[in-house]
């Protein structure tokens, strides 16, 4: 059943996301590329990263796998591969795959420069070199909120060390922050660390001025980290709170889902009086009022926003009537002037 399953979602894949693959110059990796099952279009590719490969691949038509493997480490290095498997971790389907793919991944020092840029500078493409003997430097991917812990931030080294003692600056807010305790996320537990290096995923709990997006450095070049901003929201729905209790929350609610979702958007509309939060579409908004309800106890119904329907004087005018009735007796008369 596993096996068929498998062959499904592969020819799902490769009738669905294969050319967009192949549009970006990525790779499809099947799950025996390694094995005597790999393709020959895999073994191309791979010899495509080194001149060497290349010779040997016209030469004798195949790769072995310690070739192949050499090859996608520098691909995935050069970020021309974009590895793709399919799996099901429920199920534990291609779990053994993944990992062998995993271990071919190129050490964090030897990967491209990350980009960088310099704030109230035109100059933005400055590389921010991975080395280890360099000055500490983490940007913030993440932000999650606790109910119970907090405010926790969640970074990836580009360089240097750093260590519960780190004293780095937040180049977006212009502000210190202070490191207390290091952790590594291990599902759902948050395992204390001494020391991080170049490449690590660490986080740091109740930072206060440090957001998603933000670079902190120990460097004296001011340069951050380039971001790549999260798509612009696509679909608005109005936000209102089910009963009176929980009108109280649903502004932190709001406050905190933001924070942890850049994807988000909040407005109020000053005409309706209504909340309109705007998302990248329909499941997006769903999520986020269910995670409401289930994190902070804010229970909110979502809807269709009003359209304010709107009249008004467009212009100056000057309009003058008279009105004269005469039928016996006392007559009719009147004037009026706009």
């Amino acid at each position: 059943q596993g096996a068929k399953e498998a062959k499904l979602a592969q020819s799902y894949a490769e009738k669905f996301f294969f050319p967009l693959l192949k549009a970006h110059q990525s790779v499809w990796l099947v799950p025996g590329m390694f094995g005597r099952n790999g393709t020959k279009s895999n073994a191309s590719a791979m010899a495509a990263e080194d001149d060497e490969l290349v010779e040997k691949y016209l030469e004798e038509g195949t790769l072995s796998a310690e070739e192949i493997r050499a090859g996608l480490t520098k691909g995935i290095a050069n970020g021309t591969i974009a590895p793709v498997l399919l799996g099901s971790a429920t199920k534990n389907i291609g779990m053994d795959r993944v990992l062998s793919v995993t271990r071919n991944f190129p050490s964090p020092l030897g990967r491209a420069a990350f980009p960088g840029f310099k704030k109230y500078e035109e100059d933005t493409n400055i590389p921010i070199e991975p080395k280890e003997d360099g000055p500490f430097r983490a940007v913030c991917f993440k932000t999650v909120i606790d109910p119970y812990v907090g405010h926790l931030s969640l970074f990836r080294v580009l360089s240097g060390k750093g260590d519960t003692s780190s004293h780095p600056t937040n180049l977006e807010e212009g502000k210190d922050e202070r490191f207390g305790t290091l952790f590594q996320l291990v599902g759902k537990k948050a395992e204390p660390i001494e020391r991080v290096v170049t490449g690590d995923v660490f986080g740091v709990a109740k930072l206060k001025h440090t957001h998603t997006s933000n670079t902190l450095s120990e460097a004296d070049d001011g340069v951050n980290f380039t971001w790549t901003p999260s798509p612009a929201p696509m679909i608005s729905y109005v936000i209102k709170p089910k009963t009176r209790a929980d009108e109280d929350k649903v502004r932190g609610a709001l406050e905190k889902s933001r924070a942890e979702d850049l994807g988000l958007k909040q407005t109020f509309d000053p005409v309706t009086h209504e909340i309109v939060l705007a998302g990248r579409g329909a499941n997006h908004i769903s999520i986020t009022v269910a995670k409401m309800a289930r994190k902070y106890g804010a229970n909110v119904d979502f809807g269709v926003p009003t359209i304010p329907y709107l009249e008004t004087i467009s212009g100056n005018a000057d309009v003058r009537y008279r009105h004269k009735k005469q039928t016996g007796g006392a007559g009719q008369f009147a004037e009026i002037a706009m």
